[in-house]
């Protein structure tokens, strides 16, 4: 039946393809620390639901301890198409260098907005840096200075790549002089000449062109659903468009796990097994799936199965 429930969940993730993971932990009864995992994504109907996966025992609290894309992989769920993950602000768990982010393959748009967010970082950092890049911009029309990125609000990216595409000569330009510069620190000529290096490269330039255009609709959508005047009806559509109806709000459901761990793994069975822990769980906490399924389907596996 568990199974069978499992099924059912990785079907509708796959349907809907992009989705968000929510972790936590919590010790049991019998003093092992029970990793929970849930994933959210959105239905066909357009509604965002969240589904309980289950409990990774005893996978320790770092980062190369918890190896969730193996998890996932057995399930056949392709973790290239994760939009989101959750953590209860758990710092060892959501750090990008350090975290549970870290054993994942970096994304080329992760690579992309790292650049981007150290070449604002390398002319801030210094007053004479950041006039040099003004003085080189200056000769551009309509261009503007380089702007922080910030790691919530994405429709703000756009402005980002937007000052990066229209002065992107000029910003070459200012890297390679500050490179170039004797009268510069070594650290900060070495600097200069990586972050040009990576600017020349094609898949930066790349990105750059693809990032742009994509993010100037997030930026128009944001807008237009803070409008005063806005129409609810209206606002379903661009809600359809974004990624961010499968991003959790919350770490809600990884709370409401360790409710139900309390009441399956109690004290008269805390040498329940892991495993077994984990599918009377997840029974419990996918009840509406455990209704959805066709019994006499369920009936006939079971029959083969013992068969």
């Amino acid at each position: 039946m568990t199974k069978t429930v499992l099924e059912n969940i990785v079907q509708e993730t796959i349907t809907s393809k992009y989705f968000s993971i929510i972790i936590d932990s919590t010790p049991d009864i019998s003093k092992v620390d029970q990793l929970t995992v849930a994933i959210r994504y959105i239905l066909p109907d357009g509604s965002p639901v969240e589904r309980f996966l289950g409990f990774l025992p005893s996978v320790g609290h770092k980062a190369k301890d918890m190896e969730l894309a193996h998890f996932f992989s057995d399930l056949g769920i392709d973790m290239k198409n994760c939009r989101g993950q959750s953590y209860d602000n758990a710092q060892n768990m959501s750090g990008i260098y350090n975290g549970l982010q870290s054993p994942e393959e970096t994304s080329v748009g992760n690579r992309f907005f790292m650049i981007t967010q150290g070449l604002y970082t390398f002319f801030s950092g210094s007053t004479s840096r950041w006039k040099i890049l003004e003085n080189e911009l200056n000769s551009i029309p309509n261009s503007t200075l380089l702007k922080n990125v910030c790691p919530t609000r994405w429709s703000s990216r756009y402005f980002v790549c937007k000052s990066i595409k229209n002065g992107h000569k000029k910003i070459v330009v200012a890297l390679q002089n500050i490179s170039e510069d004797v009268s510069q620190r070594p650290a900060t000529r070495h600097e200069a000449l990586a972050l040009f290096k990576k600017m020349k490269n094609l898949e930066f330039t790349f990105m750059l062109v693809l990032w742009t255009p994509i993010l100037e609709r997030f930026n128009m959508t944001s807008k237009s659903l803070q409008c005063v005047d806005m129409d609810l009806s209206s606002v379903k559509l661009p809600l359809k468009y974004l990624h961010a109806s499968c991003m959790p709000c919350s770490n809600a459901s990884g709370e409401r796990s360790f409710s139900v761990l309390k009441r399956v793994k109690t004290y008269l069975r805390s040498s329940l097994a892991n495993e077994k822990t984990s599918y009377l769980s997840l029974l419990c906490m996918e009840s509406k799936v455990v209704k959805s399924i066709d019994w006499s389907t369920l009936v006939k596996r079971f029959a083969k199965d013992k068969a």
